[in-house]
């Protein structure tokens, strides 16, 4: 097959860039012709204030984009287009360019910004579905995007105008998890065709034989991933055993915040690590500790973890809690910003309870299992295949 994968890349690194790059991989290592359009918007900071406005005005459709998809299209003779994330300077122009041209599309959902200004159904620290009970102008009065009226009001005319014209109706989607597509189904009501949404997961590539364990001695439990409000830390390291040892790595807003509350606690901030860093110490730990507020899109570093045979303790919200709970259900605890004194408590002899067993001994293999069973690049390919070949009947 000839397929044109497209990407639109943040201002940060992201995981959206590793599926992207290792799905192209993957398609080309099983002999497919791959061909990449992609986009930074770390452009944006080179253009001068016309041509901002210009990339603004053009935000929902922009013609250039459209013209250069549409020449790739005919030149490589493209077979299927499977577009990442078109935000903000692909645009849903190549979605317009394909529909010119006879080609199916198909749009990986990486998050929910077809029905959240925000992207993350998260506002001041709590799971936030506004957008999709009130509309789009509720992200657009709490300036859901960049803290910024302006930048929302653009998110809104995405949008709404590609909503009316109806081009959300002729592509195809892949949602990362059953629980996601319940979420893209109920936030876009009328204006997909749900008999085109497929579920596929990430995949993880198997590096299990070659990560060396980690050098720190002893039991200690693992949290890797941004330090913001999000992620759950902040409320993490508040009620976390005090004997229990603690590793976090990774960095962020809540830096600060993390070095102030673990002063009496056996909880070391790490720092950001490498990728390899980080498999070192899953391989290493007892178990990975995924505390998240908000509903995630997925959770690679839980697929990671089990790919190392780690098990997860994970907050009982969206899907980091549905891919636990299909593997050790007992694992799980309830996390919640502002918790209620009972509550809080409760959650204090939970994480007790959790962290003082041999989760690793226990829970190892059946971790190692599920991962083989659902998160290697084979597995992956064989339902992207299928994906595709459903796109172009």
């Amino acid at each position: 097959m000839n397929i044109l994968s497209v990407h639109n890349f943040y201002k940060l690194p992201g995981g959206e860039d590793l599926v992207f790059k290792n799905e192209a991989a993957m398609l080309k290592k099983h002999g497919h012709n791959v061909f990449t359009y992609t986009r930074d918007n770390k452009e944006l900071d080179a253009m001068n204030a016309p041509r901002k406005a210009g990339a603004l005005f053009n935000s929902a459709c922009s013609a250039k984009v459209r013209t250069e998809i549409s020449d790739i299209i005919r030149k490589k003779n493209i077979d299927i287009i499977h577009v990442h994330n078109t935000h903000m300077l692909i645009t849903p122009a190549v979605y317009y360019a394909a529909c010119d041209n006879g080609i199916p599309v198909v749009q990986t959902m990486h998050n929910f910004r077809f029905f959240c200004i925000g992207a993350l159904l998260f506002k001041d620290g709590h799971i936030c579905r506004k957008c999709m009970k009130n509309g789009l102008s509720h992200g657009v009065k709490n300036k859901c995007y960049h803290d910024s009226s302006l930048q929302s009001f653009f998110c809104k005319h995405i949008l709404e105008k590609n909503r009316k014209r109806g081009i959300y109706k002729k592509i195809s989607y892949i949602c990362l998890t059953e629980f996601n597509k319940k979420l893209l189904i109920k936030g876009m009501g009328g204006h997909i065709d749900a008999s085109r949404i497929f579920v596929k997961p990430n995949f993880i590539p198997d590096e299990s034989a070659s990560v060396k364990p980690s050098e720190i001695t002893g039991r200690f439990f693992l949290y890797a991933g941004r330090l913001d409000d999000a992620k759950g830390i902040r409320e993490l390291v508040k009620y976390w055993p005090s004997d229990v040892t603690l590793c976090i790595c990774g960095s962020g807003p809540l830096k600060n915040d993390i070095e102030n509350e673990i002063k009496n606690k056996d909880i070391h901030l790490a720092g950001q690590k490498s990728h390899d860093e980080i498999l070192s110490l899953m391989k290493s730990a007892e178990a990975l500790v995924f505390p998240s507020l908000w509903y995630e899109t997925f959770g690679m570093v839980i697929a990671e973890s089990y790919m190392c045979g780690t098990p997860v303790i994970a907050n009982d919200i969206g899907n980091g809690c549905d891919m636990v709970k299909k593997v050790t259900p007992e694992l799980v605890f309830h996390l919640e910003k502002n918790m209620p004194e009972a509550d809080a408590a409760s959650l204090k002899e939970k994480l007790k309870e959790l962290t003082s067993g041999d989760l690793k001994e226990e829970y190892s293999s059946k971790c190692r299992t599920f991962y083989l069973d659902n998160f290697t690049e084979e597995k992956n390919y064989e339902l992207l295949m299928d994906i595709y070949h459903k796109c172009q009947r």
